[in-house]
């Protein structure tokens, strides 16, 4: 079975409610892919061990001043970026299916889903879709571009693409570069 494919022959589950009097609702796969669970840009050690070399600096200053638990608070964020920066994301699972979308094991439905729109960051394509959902605001899916023509193609019949064109220097350097998939007299369902 090829790694990133469309499932043609659909996965059909029954799902029930809290009730049993509630209908059963079919759940058909549209599409799935393998990606990598986040964005990954490898760390330069040199520019680490400048990092360090600078929290160290702060470290004497916090110490002579006795802020430790700034002191750890920093040393948890260097950690945290050197954990980032050196161990590979693992790869997951995303699809599209009837309901909505599973990405890493968690079903988000099309009711609870606003908006979607592609971003480039360091060369590689994200699918961001935002939502309704207190506690995951937006789903961040990493995407090839083969991937991204097929999942604009469901997705556009789903949900309204944002149009990010006006899109300011701090959200270009957190979302990425947005993509136009409107083209010219197009418009996304509403």
């Amino acid at each position: 079975m090829n790694k990133d494919n469309a499932v043609n022959n659909a996965e059909n589950v029954d799902i029930k409610g809290p009730n049993d009097k509630e209908p059963i609702v079919q759940r058909d796969v549209y599409y799935t892919w393998h990606a990598p669970s986040r964005h990954f840009k490898k760390m330069d050690m040199k520019r680490f061990w400048l990092i360090v070399a600078v929290v160290l600096g702060t470290f004497v200053i916090l110490a002579i001043l006795g802020q430790y638990w700034l002191m750890a608070a920093i040393a948890s964020v260097l950690f945290l970026v050197y954990a980032v920066g050196t161990v590979p994301p693992v790869d997951i699972e995303h699809r599209i299916t009837s309901l909505g979308i599973e990405s890493a094991n968690a079903e988000f439905l099309w009711k609870d889903m606003k908006t979607y729109f592609y971003s480039q960051k360091d060369r590689q394509l994200i699918l961001n879709v935002d939502t309704n959902l207190r506690f995951t605001p937006r789903l961040i899916m990493l995407v090839d571009k083969k991937q991204l023509d097929e999942t604009n193609e469901i997705l556009f019949t789903k949900l309204k693409y944002a149009d990010l064109s006006k899109q300011n220097y701090l959200s270009k350097m957190i979302d990425g570069q947005w993509i136009n998939m409107l083209g010219e007299g197009k418009e996304s369902k509403v």
